[in-house]
């Protein structure tokens, strides 16, 4: 399964995909307007 949120803010939505669900996902993908906000959105992922 592959996973996109084209709003990922702080990446929440995608951390809490990520752990319930860590077996069926593939890839992930997240994006924002906000350049910053993906940048934390990423080290919120790799924590």
């Amino acid at each position: 399964m592959t996973i996109y949120d084209p709003c990922c803010g702080g990446g929440y939505a995608l951390t809490v995909l990520g752990f319930f669900h860590n077996h069926d996902i593939k890839k992930m993908y997240g994006s924002d307007i906000k350049p910053n906000m993906v940048s934390y959105a990423k080290k919120m992922l790799h924590y």
